[in-house]
């Protein structure tokens, strides 16, 4: 991907999801990471778009929080498997665009 800033990010932005509240567990982003052809090598910094900033910025400081509230994807940090992949795969830092 040429839109990439350096050999060490690598970027899921497939939008496969679309703007509705899912939790993300180890399978779901294990295929879209196979979909987008996206290798995580140890010491990368991984990039999750989920189009939340995006939704953000659309509400132009008029934000609706029910709406934030119930839309876009979140890491499933109650699954056990995506726990110990992102421990196991070594990434220097997880980034996301949406809400911790």
């Amino acid at each position: 991907n040429d839109a990439l800033p350096g050999p060490n990010c690598k970027q899921q932005s497939n939008g496969c999801y679309g703007d509705g509240y899912r939790l993300v567990g180890y399978g779901q982003l294990r295929a879209v990471l196979d979909a987008d052809g996206v290798a995580v090598e140890r010491g990368d910094m991984l990039c999750l778009h989920t189009g939340f900033a995006d939704t953000v910025l659309r509400m132009k400081r008029d934000s609706d929080p029910e709406r934030l509230h119930n839309s876009h994807c979140v890491l499933d940090g109650r699954d056990r498997s995506l726990l110990n992949w992102i421990t196991e795969s070594g990434i220097a830092a997880l980034i996301a665009d949406g809400c911790a």
